[in-house]
């Protein structure tokens, strides 16, 4: 939430990417500093492999979803409507793994996504897009939670972090082919490295 809050401040006045990339460098500064202390760097060769990058690659997407709906959206609102993840996630996990789901879930998982629509709104001329945007964050949020289960639990979780910070960091990137970045004012810098601390935190 913290990190949510900073992030919606700051990219009011920079650019969507600018804000992404670098909140996604001083993240990955935070992680791998993290892995230094608790594990050792060399467990990043250890974790580089198709799981862990497919893994970085929803949440990268997710991310960025995630920050342009919450630029145009309110909090509380977004909030409920990315609360739709673990209920996406259950459903994923009942197809893909065979996970037995009983029809108690399967209602409350129809029960929730029927309440999102009331958010989205999706009648003719009136869909609420970054609404929508938020609910495909939560479908890459739910693919990421799913690919993180199949990765060895031989696999320090601090180094998978630093993958998935760093493909955020790259997506930045991207959106900056497109865009005019600005340099930052001191107390931008200190929203997203607030915004970069609570979401290692998090991590």
């Amino acid at each position: 939430t913290v990190n949510d809050t900073f992030v919606k401040l700051v990219a009011r006045e920079l650019p969507f990417g600018e804000v992404i990339f670098l909140r996604g460098v001083l993240s990955v500064i935070v992680l791998t500093a993290a892995l230094m202390i608790v594990v050792d760097l060399r467990s990043l060769v250890t974790a580089f492999n198709s799981k862990v990058l497919w893994r970085a690659l929803f949440d990268a997407l997710a991310t960025a979803f995630f920050v342009a709906a919450l630029v145009h959206m309110k909090i509380a609102e977004l909030s409920a409507v990315v609360l739709t993840s673990p209920l996406i996630l259950t459903a994923l996990a009942a197809f893909v793994f065979g996970t037995q789901v009983g029809w108690r879930s399967w209602s409350a998982i129809a029960v929730g996504l029927i309440g999102t629509l009331f958010i989205v709104k999706p009648s003719a001329g009136s869909i609420d897009v970054w609404a929508l945007v938020g609910l495909i964050a939560a479908v890459f949020s739910a693919l990421r939670d799913l690919a993180t289960r199949s990765i060895s639990h031989a696999i320090p979780t601090l180094a998978v972090s630093v993958y998935g910070a760093a493909a955020v960091m790259l997506t930045g990137a991207a959106f900056g082919v497109a865009e005019n970045w600005v340099m930052p004012s001191l107390s931008q810098w200190a929203a997203v490295a607030v915004a970069a601390l609570f979401l290692g935190l998090g991590t």
